[in-house]
């Protein structure tokens, strides 16, 4: 089978959209082979474009690692790109289904996609986490959940945030080298988080910009994080260390988060269209056979 596909990106968050209304691809299969950077097509994640329940188009989400994500606000920016730039769906505000609900999408202006994320909630239930790993004090919503063993570099709190997907929000100090590549996935996959946890490391840099770098679940270090920026947002205006807008900044470049600690978060960035082609699935087969998958 051949296919058509769109390459993406969100602030080097980068992305292949495929339109599989007809439903025809096992991308569960096929994942880890088109995201393969020397023998597919490389990226962080593939958005699926599918027939909505509730709305007219849904957004399936593939992490490289063939696991399905709730949501991704770079991801949602590139798909409302996609719909927009072909003519799937009308300018103005765009409901989008997805795993986490209905997330809607409008442009600001020339270059930016707004998108409501809708009300950030905080705490362990609010992510799925193992009670018996943490105290009494660490099971009210907002509460610090850091955890002795956890190996993180100097931390000063860490927040259980939702934003329809699960992350872990930790603060750390200014200029701290965080080694995301060892502790994000030791802390993905901790016992703590059943269904596994996005990872944000966040250091102040003004009163209101702040450094992030994001381990994604299923994916990895990544140059931007939507989702990872929102529960950034969430978690700073939640404990108390500014108020929006907040400028968040990450590896690609920055994102703009505002929420009022109250209503729905709004995430604000770019998305790029880089290139357009095709790509024979049959080549995925001889991939899975030479890597033993």
């Amino acid at each position: 089978m051949t296919i058509s596909f769109v390459k993406m990106h969100g602030l080097g968050n980068d992305f292949v959209v495929i339109d599989d209304r007809q439903g025809q691809i096992d991308f569960r299969r096929h994942a880890a082979f088109i995201a393969d950077r020397h023998f597919g097509i490389g990226c962080d994640q593939i958005l699926v474009l599918r027939h909505g329940t509730a709305v007219e188009h849904r957004m399936a989400i593939y992490n490289s690692d063939g696991s399905e994500a709730e949501m991704c606000g770079n991801g949602i920016r590139a798909f409302a790109q996609y719909l927009w730039t072909r003519g799937l769906a009308a300018h103005g505000d765009l409901p989008i289904e997805t795993a986490a609900g209905v997330i809607t999408v409008t442009a600001d202006g020339p270059n930016d996609i707004r998108v409501n994320m809708g009300v950030p909630t905080l705490g362990l239930d609010a992510i799925g986490a193992a009670h018996a790993r943490f105290s009494a004090t660490q099971k009210q919503a907002g509460a610090d959940i850091r955890v002795g063993a956890w190996p993180y570099a100097k931390a000063e709190a860490a927040f259980a945030v939702s934003l329809g997907n699960p992350h872990l929000v930790i603060f750390t100090v200014a200029g701290e080298n965080v080694a995301l590549a060892e502790t994000g996935p030791a802390l993905e996959r901790d016992p703590a988080f059943p269904a596994r946890v996005n990872v944000e490391f966040v250091a102040p840099l003004g009163p209101q910009t702040f450094d992030v770098r994001v381990w994604e679940r299923g994916a990895g270090a990544t140059l931007a994080c939507g989702t990872g920026a929102a529960a950034a947002g969430a978690a700073i205006v939640a404990s108390g260390r500014a108020s929006g807008p907040l400028t968040i900044r990450l590896p690609g470049g920055d994102l703009v988060v505002e929420w009022d600690g109250r209503g729905p978060l709004w995430l604000i960035g770019p998305a790029t269209e880089t290139y357009f082609g095709r790509l024979n699935l049959a080549a995925s087969e001889a991939w899975r056979r030479a890597h033993y998958v």
